[in-house]
């Protein structure tokens, strides 16, 4: 057995520790991908004029790829996912401007152990539409539910 193959196999045995804490991380060539920086209509409103190819994708299962953002609210079930790595939540700022480089996602798995601030892809079911979230009076118009994380 050469170096190759040794590093190869830790790699392989490290995702699949990874997909076995996460749950069953289903992605791949036959789920579309959905990119941060594409939810949004660029002639509409921010946040909530969606973007005309995303809404043929509302209720499939969809991969996306980005960073998830440290959250500050313990009692929210959610998470956000962003096109870069934040050092900060980016909705808990007193006075902020939402940001549409984000998108919601609750993870099947619960919030415990989704890795902080490194890449992941996620894979979930694509919602669309003005909802509040219950618990936090969080508003969103797009978001992933069922969300497994997985490597990116």
């Amino acid at each position: 057995m050469n170096r190759r193959q040794v590093v190869q196999g830790i790699g392989a045995g490290l995702l699949g520790v990874f997909a076995l804490e996460q749950g069953a991380f289903a992605a791949g060539p036959d789920l579309p991908v959905v990119r941060i920086n594409e939810l949004y209509d660029v002639n509409g409103i921010p946040e909530v004029d969606v973007a005309p190819d995303l809404l043929n994708l509302a209720g499939r299962r969809v991969q996306v790829a980005g960073f998830v953002s440290p959250h500050t609210t313990p009692v929210a079930d959610f998470l956000v996912l962003t096109e870069a790595p934040l050092g900060f939540c980016p909705h808990c700022q007193a006075g902020g401007d939402l940001r549409p480089d984000l998108i919601v996602f609750y993870p099947r798995a619960g919030r415990a152990g989704v890795p902080l601030r490194r890449p992941v892809t996620l894979s979930g079911v694509l919602e669309i539409g003005a909802k509040i979230d219950p618990r936090t009076g969080y508003a969103s118009t797009v978001r992933l539910v069922d969300a497994v994380v997985g490597p990116a």
